[in-house]
């Protein structure tokens, strides 16, 4: 039955997405060629007074990989919303199957659009920087930054060793464990702050989600002023006694503030899985 609701779930926005996603990259083609069209007209007075709608078009396309990313997540909790807490929640709740499948659906599929979100944002930059043309020698943007990258390892590639490559492999292992991890953070404090709000508040739902938002944020971040400066004395602390390897430490206070957030996914699933989903039904008078 998850499989289901999942596939349903993921169909729903689908075509919508799609149609963002074809919009952001064909737009960093258009900035792309504009960055371009600007380089190759700077030196023609005739041309000058098209600058400017060229760089509208550079202007465009950024804001369009940002609106875009923004979109993205609009789309889902706008999707969330109307699935559990408008008129279309009726019909949800009639369905033979459990609210944590609802909601875990809702869940997995978040998180996959925003993976491929951040994934098709990548392409997106590649694509602007593979088409606009670079600094110095550089026929373009990316080539720079590939030499950029070239000219920086070839640079380190004596003090490479086996133990330095161990370091950058568990590094970045680590990198993309913290971004997946806070996606699914993110994804899961608004899901619970439009659940609440909606459970709190019998008028201006939306509202009361958003003060709900803002209300568990802050305490979150006063939270992790304490975290953090803890973690800060800690990396002091090794500097000055230098009785194990700086990289190790390191490392270790990264993969505690994973765990932190970790932490914290679980403190707010529990707190919907025990209250929320029980509430739903009552609360807002579903079938």
């Amino acid at each position: 039955m998850f499989r289901k609701v999942l596939k349903h779930d993921i169909k729903s926005i689908l075509n919508f997405w799609l149609m963002m996603t074809s919009t952001v990259l064909a737009l960093s083609v258009v900035g792309g060629l504009c960055f371009r069209g600007i380089d190759l007209m700077s030196g023609n007075q005739k041309l000058l007074p098209f600058i400017p709608l060229l760089m509208l078009g550079v202007f465009v396309s950024i804001i369009a990989m940002s609106v875009y990313g923004v979109g993205t997540v609009v789309l889902l909790m706008v999707r969330f919303y109307k699935n559990f807490f408008t008129d279309e929640g009726y019909l949800t709740f009639t369905l033979p199957v459990k609210r944590s499948t609802l909601f875990n659906s809702k869940l997995l599929t978040s998180f996959i659009y925003n993976t491929a979100t951040a994934i098709v944002l990548v392409i997106s930059a590649t694509v602007m920087m593979g088409i606009a043309p670079g600094i110095g020698d550089s026929a373009t943007a990316l080539g720079g930054v590939i030499e950029s990258i070239k000219s920086t390892f070839e640079w380190i590639k004596p003090f490479m060793d086996k133990q330095v490559v161990l370091w950058v492999v568990l590094y970045s292992i680590a990198a993309i464990l913290y971004v997946l991890v806070m996606f699914v953070h993110e994804t899961l404090l608004i899901f619970c702050a439009v659940t609440f709000g909606s459970l709190i508040a019998k008028k201006h739902k939306i509202i009361a989600s958003v003060g709900v938002y803002y209300a568990v944020e802050t305490i979150l971040q006063i939270f992790w002023s304490i975290v953090s400066t803890v973690l800060s004395f800690g990396i002091e602390a090794i500097s000055i006694s230098h009785t194990v390897e700086a990289a190790t430490e390191v490392l270790l206070l990264l993969l505690l503030l994973i765990l932190y957030y970790v932490m914290i996914i679980a403190l707010l699933a529990c707190l919907y899985y025990k209250f929320a989903v029980q509430k739903l039904r009552g609360n807002l008078n579903l079938a």
